[in-house]
């Protein structure tokens, strides 16, 4: 590396470094003042919401990274052309291309860190997060969890809590194959043990067939039937699994295929896997956006308004990639095309910009 494109690369990464700060300040306040809204009346401590800021804050730093990247780009260029720097480097027979590379260099790193090594922090706060903030605002105890051996859930009921485990799970709903059923008290002691050939979540009740009943000091129980009341349904089953975002880049994979095994779709961690692989390549995307409106504002006037339009681009293909990742979550598209398609079409379209502004 020249030192041209370590003072390139350094002008980039300070404008990046305090966009982001600006930008994550000013989100996190947002968020600060949500919570207090929501803990209004439920006896929240200041500490704890302010803690729950805390754990929010990995995941919108990795949302507004993208953001900071093309601001930062954008302030970069700007100040690199209006202090005559990058003219002077044409001058000397450098191209638009050459000095654009440490700048993809450092997009493309951050974008890396990111997936690798950022995302598991930010996973796991988010998920700590979700499960505080449902325990403090809203009461639920009720946990799901899924694994290629089959499918834990933990539910309260009127007089303590059961876990329910089912092997497999039976197309077309949460039909149970081989459930077992373990209910404690309130006080967490062991009262009886369900096993069943089969269970069916209906509309507020588990439906148990062929079930033995085993309980302490009690001779084992056959029961053709037995019911269990629950506020379950299917749709809380499907959205209390670890959502994508709450899932590390290095267990998304794994997690998907565990859902397809025990009979779920595992579509939306497939698609926040390829989302992950693709944001170096979206980092790239926003800088050759940037380049294109800012790299300019020597030759023609306006300097306010070219770079606007590059802000008002870059969210423009945000909102692209946010409807194509609709699209892809909706079952529209595969994951792998909903993931990359927003990224490459930015790319190309930036290199044409930019090819125009540079040889045409």
């Amino acid at each position: 590396m020249t030192m041209l494109d370590r003072y390139i690369a350094t002008v980039f990464l300070r404008q990046f470094l305090f966009v982001f700060g600006a930008i994550i300040s000013i989100v996190l306040l947002i968020e600060l003042i949500e919570l207090f809204r929501r803990g209004a009346g439920k006896d929240v401590p200041a500490e704890q919401l302010l803690g729950f800021a805390l754990m929010r804050a990995p995941h919108l730093a990795e949302q507004i990274a993208v953001f900071a990247v093309l601001f930062g780009a954008l302030a970069a260029f700007f100040r690199l052309t209006r202090s005559q720097e990058l003219i002077v480097a044409r001058a000397a027979g450098v191209s638009a291309w050459r000095f654009l590379a440490p700048v993809f260099a450092m997009a493309a790193v951050i974008g890396v860190i990111g997936t690798t090594a950022f995302n598991p922090l930010a996973s796991a706060t988010l998920a700590r997060y979700e499960r505080d903030t449902a325990a403090a605002f809203d009461g639920k105890t009720s946990t799901i969890a899924v694994s290629s051996r089959g499918l834990w859930l933990r539910q309260t009921l009127a007089d303590g809590h059961a876990v329910i485990y089912g092997k497999s799970i039976a197309p077309g709903g949460v039909n149970l194959k081989t459930a077992t059923v373990f209910r404690f008290d309130e006080e967490e002691r062991f009262l009886e043990r369900l096993d069943a050939a089969s269970g069916a979540l209906t509309p507020g009740e588990w439906l148990f067939e062929d079930v033995v009943r085993t309980a302490p000091g009690a001779p084992p129980e056959t029961l053709a039937a037995l019911r269990l009341a629950t506020e379950l349904t299917l749709d809380r089953v499907e959205d209390s699994f670890a959502s994508p975002e709450t899932m590390s880049f290095w267990a998304l994979r794994d997690f998907a295929a565990a859902l397809r095994a025990a009979g779920f779709s595992g579509h939306r961690h497939e698609l926040q896997w390829h989302r992950l692989i693709a944001a170096p390549l979206f980092m790239c995307a926003m800088v050759m956006i940037a380049a294109s409106f800012s790299l300019r504002l020597s030759r023609r006037g306006g300097a306010g308004k070219m770079v606007l339009f590059g802000i008002l681009s870059g969210f423009g293909f945000y909102l692209f990639s946010n409807v194509i990742y609709a699209l892809g979550l909706s079952g529209a598209l595969p994951p792998a095309l909903a993931a990359w398609t927003p990224p490459g079409v930015s790319l190309m379209i930036g290199s044409a910009a930019l090819l125009h502004l540079e040889d045409g």
